[in-house]
Formats: C-alpha cells, sequence, structure tokens
C-alpha cells in the first residue's frame, strides 16, 4: 500500500524511500533521460525549482530555493546542470515569487535564475555523463545494484575472457600434436559464453530484486487510486508527490486522468 493513513490524513510514501531518479537505473540498469526528467519534476514538487510555462510554447525552469545537504550528489548535479553553481543568487530564488520570476525577463538568463527549457540541449546536454556516474554510484552505494550495469567485465567476465584465451591457447597445441584440436574449441566456445552471459546478468542484488517487486506494487497503485476518495486537503500533496513516479515509470497519462476533472482550489491552497 502506497498510501499512509494517519487519522483522517493521507500521505503517499514511496517503497524503501527511493527516490524517482533512481527507479530506471534499478528496473533497466541504464540511466536514461527520462531518470534525469523525473528527477527534475520532482526537484520541483520539493520546492527547489519553478516549473512554469514560457512563451513560444517554452517551459521555463526557475530557480526556487538553493540545494542543500538533503539533496543526492546526482540530484545536485542535475541541479546545477539546469542552473549552473548553487551560490548564484540563492536568496534570489530562495524568496521570489515565482510566477512573478517566470514572467519577468523571461527571454534573458539572469545570472542562471532560470532558463528556458529549449536551451538545455546546449546548456546542459554536456553534464549527462557526469549525472549518469553519480547515479550508477547511487544505486551501488544504496546496495540495490552489486556493481554499475555499464561496467565493461564483471568478475565472471573476466574468467570467461580468461577461458577463451586459455582454449585458445589449448588449441593450438593440441593441432599441433594431437587429433582432438575440437575439444580445445569446446574450452573456447565456453570462454565466450561465459564472458557474454556475465555480460547479461542482472546487476541488482536480492536487495535491489525486492525493490523492483515494490515497484510493480507502485505502477499498480499509479493505475487504481482513486483520487476522489482523498481526503480534499491531502489531494493536492498526494497527486504531486506521486506525480515524478509516474513520470519515470510511463504513466503520466494515467496518473493525471483521476485527478483531471477536480477542483485543486477546494482545499484553498495553491494549485499544484
Amino acid at each position: 500500500e502506497r498510501l499512509v493513513r494517519t487519522g483522517d490524513r493521507v500521505q503517499f510514501a514511496s517503497p524503501e524511500g527511493v527516490l524517482p531518479g533512481q527507479i530506471g537505473t534499478i528496473v533497466d540498469g541504464h540511466v536514461d533521460v527520462v531518470d534525469v526528467a523525473a528527477t527534475v519534476v520532482d526537484l520541483a514538487v520539493r520546492n527547489y525549482l519553478w516549473l512554469a510555462e514560457g512563451p513560444g510554447q517554452d517551459w521555463l525552469i526557475v530557480r526556487r530555493n538553493p540545494p542543500d545537504e538533503s539533496l543526492r550528489r546526482y540530484e545536485r548535479a542535475v541541479y546545477d546542470a539546469l542552473l549552473g553553481g548553487a551560490d548564484q543568487n540563492a536568496d534570489q530564488g530562495a524568496d521570489r515569487n515565482a510566477d512573478q520570476g517566470a514572467d519577468r525577463n523571461a527571454d534573458q538568463d539572469a545570472g542562471r535564475d532560470r532558463v528556458r527549457v529549449g536551451r538545455l540541449r546546449e546548456s546542459a546536454a554536456p553534464a549527462l555523463p557526469g549525472i549518469r556516474d553519480e547515479l550508477y554510484a547511487d544505486v551501488v552505494h544504496a546496495g540495490w545494484l552489486r556493481r554499475r550495469p555499464d561496467s565493461n567485465l564483471t568478475v565472471l567476465g573476466r574468467v570467461g575472457l580468461g577461458v577463451a584465451v586459455a582454449g585458445v591457447a589449448l588449441t593450438v597445441l593440441l593441432a599441433a600434436f594431437t587429433t582432438v584440436a575440437l575439444l580445445g574449441l569446446a574450452v573456447v566456445v565456453a570462454g565466450v559464453a561465459l564472458w557474454l552471459g556475465a555480460r547479461y546478468l542482472p546487476a541488482r542484488t536480492a536487495l535491489g530484486s525486492r525493490l523492483l517487486g515494490q515497484l510493480v506494487v507502485l505502477r499498480d497503485y499509479l493505475h487504481t487510486v482513486d483520487a476522489h476518495a482523498l481526503p480534499d486537503a491531502d489531494r493536492e500533496v498526494v497527486f504531486s508527490r506521486s506525480l515524478p513516479y509516474a513520470v519515470v515509470l510511463g504513466e503520466t497519462g494515467r496518473w493525471l486522468a483521476p485527478f483531471a476533472d477536480l477542483d485543486p482550489t477546494v482545499d484553498g491552497t495553491p494549485v499544484p
């Protein structure tokens, strides 16, 4: 159950405290752009960034609060890739009314207090390898993966490669002095098969596999939640906190649909 009920209040709780950006790497072993996108949305939900529609059907990412010690290293890398160093204009970012900030001088970079999404291809793309490295290191440190999924050779892979090389040498010797050189070729094939197999073995630990099972439950939650059954005062928080997880799991449209016909101002708070 992803909704935690305390009295008449409801909160969303992620399985094992996993963050949206970590999920994609645990599921498929790769850091993809969608993992970064989900992290950006999550940083907005947590009030580090503000996302606003800008001119020309573009979007603006606006600094809302500076990064702090609560952010993981990969989250800090994403934040810095979008807006540059955290020290620039941090006090302004913390106090600014984001709606006004998005509208004022929208075409300018204003010390990287805001950036157009359309410009990120040039400004943020070079940072993606560093973000990828930090995210791989993060999920390995958390114990969900035993190694970086993109590492070229595992221990088993090295053993297989060694067996294949030894098989080649054995084949040469057997061909020179015997008539059973095919035995050497069999060793080569076994070594190559071991090397290839090692490259496709899942890098997940037992802890990671358990989390993967809980992510199936999380996907079911995104499919089945009854928005009308949520207390009015909790709808916005549940919707917002769950949204980055819907993004990374490819369920954004399905998650938006149950909330589309609800009045977001019913609890008297600003709209998400």
